[in-house]
């Protein structure tokens, strides 16, 4: 049973179409840590600035407080364990699947996020990552 697959099934009606995580390395969160925010994007790819909300990392933390300043990344450190947290737990839904590959996921993708600029990384390329990881 391909377990991530169907969880994408499950959720796929109340999933926001093209969405999308913003790394935004320009400004601090009054926490300290650095804001990753949730949104879609429109048909060229580009965020679409209403959409814009903030991740919390409230969540994740009620799982492991890593980092209690917050989401960070580009480096492998506490920060972005929160941050790969942070994302798989609000991309799936389900924290036993977030919690057995975010720090994969950190070493794979949030350890090498650019933090000059910032990025953005679509729902389709997490859902992508984590089926590949679940089919090995």
């Amino acid at each position: 049973m391909n377990q991530i697959r169907d969880l994408w099934s499950e959720n796929s009606k109340t999933e926001v179409r093209n969405k999308v995580y913003l790394f935004d390395h320009s400004n601090r969160t009054l926490m300290g840590g650095f804001p990753v925010y949730i949104g879609e994007e429109d048909e060229n790819g580009d965020p679409i600035p209403d959409s814009l909300t903030e991740l919390s990392p409230v969540a994740s933390q009620a799982l492991i407080d890593h980092s209690p300043d917050g989401f960070n990344w580009g480096y492998g450190g506490s920060g972005s364990a929160q941050c790969a947290l942070g994302i798989l737990l609000d991309a799936t839904g389900d924290s036993n699947i977030a919690m057995r590959w975010y720090q994969r996921f950190k070493e794979e993708v949030i350890a090498h996020i650019p933090t000059d600029k910032k990025i953005q990384m679509s729902l389709t390329k997490v859902k992508e990552w984590l089926e590949d990881k679940q089919s090995k």
